[in-house]
């Protein structure tokens, strides 16, 4: 397990053909149910499945069983921005240009096709290994003209 969302866990996993590693975020139909947020979690995957960008998290597959919804997404190793400041307090200049560089370029993207983010925070950028950031959790994004929550 690498992480915890409020509809349930994500975890690291292995596609066995391909060998690659993804991000498999497995929410509880029960607790999807109870909070009232079928539509919120219907849209992101709709979403998420309509949108491709370099800076953002993308989902690569989607499926369900009887319990259980599962979103496959790209994975990233390198921890979240809140991780990083609490660690290291600041970035240097030059950091700091980079993360908003990688974040300008995926909300570009978005505005671009009409999609708000609305939960930009330091839990919802991810970091790869080499440093480049990654806009995460659009589980309450807006489409111009169509409202998720």
């Amino acid at each position: 397990m690498i992480g915890r969302g409020g509809f349930g866990k994500v975890w690291r996993v292995v596609h066995k053909k391909t060998l690659k590693e993804y991000a498999l975020k497995e929410m509880s139909k029960f607790k999807i149910i109870d909070k009232k947020s079928e539509l919120s979690i219907k849209s992101e995957r709709d979403l998420l499945s309509q949108i491709s960008h370099p800076f953002i998290t993308n989902l690569q597959y989607s499926f369900q069983d009887n319990n259980k919804v599962y979103l496959v997404m790209d994975l990233f190793t390198g921890g979240d921005l809140r991780y990083h400041l609490g660690k290291y307090r600041h970035f240097s200049e030059n950091q700091t240009k980079f993360i908003l560089a990688c974040i300008i370029l995926a909300l570009e993207y978005l505005h671009i096709n009409h999609i708000i983010h609305r939960d930009l925070k330091p839990e919802n950028i991810l970091l790869d290994h080499n440093g480049y950031a990654y806009l995460t959790d659009f589980g309450i994004a807006k489409v111009q003209g169509y409202e998720t929550n």
